[in-house]
């Protein structure tokens, strides 16, 4: 990705209509590769995340998007997540919708689900939430803050990446 992201997306519902029934079809097999094939290109990504969010928001036209980032693809930093949420909380508002962070949570997790075959919920989670999170997959899921130990409250983390990128849908 470049680190500024400009892009239209029209009419994304017949897109997103294949890729649910590939979805639909991955789950029964227990097999997603086919689905993360189309949805690993950064086009094809971005239509699915915008184009679920719109179907599900029930709005029929589509929207130009402009995202600055600085979180590399792929990195294992949750920028698909982040991604997803940002474009659920834009598109939300830019048609008249206040949503809960939950709502947009979901949102964010339905466009993971469709991105990646089957994500664990933690990356949106995490991204919506913000901080360091514990998140246990259920039903319901187990969602709750990391505390810290007050010296070490006020410190840093220290991310480090590897060059070699990986995909969430390939990997879960």
């Amino acid at each position: 990705w470049d680190r500024l992201l400009e892009f239209p997306v029209k009419e994304p519902h017949e897109f997103v209509d294949r890729l649910e029934a590939l979805w639909k079809k991955g789950k029964g097999m227990g097999d997603f590769s086919e689905l993360v094939a189309i949805t690993k290109e950064p086009d094809n990504y971005k239509r699915t995340v915008v184009g679920i969010i719109l179907k599900i928001l029930g709005i029929k036209g589509g929207v130009d998007l402009s995202m600055d980032t600085e979180i590399p693809l792929g990195s294992g930093l949750g920028s698909s997540a982040a991604f997803s949420l940002a474009c659920a909380a834009a598109i939300s508002k830019a048609y008249g919708m206040e949503l809960p962070r939950e709502r947009i949570n979901q949102l964010a997790f339905e466009a993971e689900r469709l991105v990646n075959g089957n994500p664990s919920g933690a990356d949106n989670t995490a991204c919506c939430y913000g901080g360091i999170m514990h998140f246990q997959r259920g039903e319901p899921n187990i969602i709750k803050p990391v505390e810290f130990h007050p010296e070490v409250q006020d410190g840093f983390l220290l991310v480090m990446s590897r060059t070699h990128k990986r995909s969430t849908g390939e990997l879960v």
